[in-house]
């Protein structure tokens, strides 16, 4: 039986994917990091105002497959 190889550096590499409202539809978010809040800081440094509209957000380390957007909300708004 073949198994799958996954490095460790993949392993430990947090995705989240979504969108959030701007000012003319949504943007779609599809960003890779260390973390939810690596992530969520390299898309707020990008735009001041990620946290402060509608959002739906997924995470997680290898698959986003968790809602994360309460969180990631909070991340943003520190």
């Amino acid at each position: 039986m073949n198994e799958l190889f996954l490095s460790e550096e993949f392993k430990r590499q947090y995705i989240l994917c979504g969108w959030y409202e701007v000012e003319h539809g949504a943007e779609r978010v599809y960003v890779r990091g260390i973390s939810l809040e690596d992530c969520v800081l390299k898309i707020a440094s990008k735009d001041p105002d990620f946290g402060h509209t509608d959002a739906e957000l997924e995470g997680g380390y290898i698959i986003a497959e968790h809602d994360v957007t309460r969180e990631a909300m909070r991340i943003a708004s520190k």
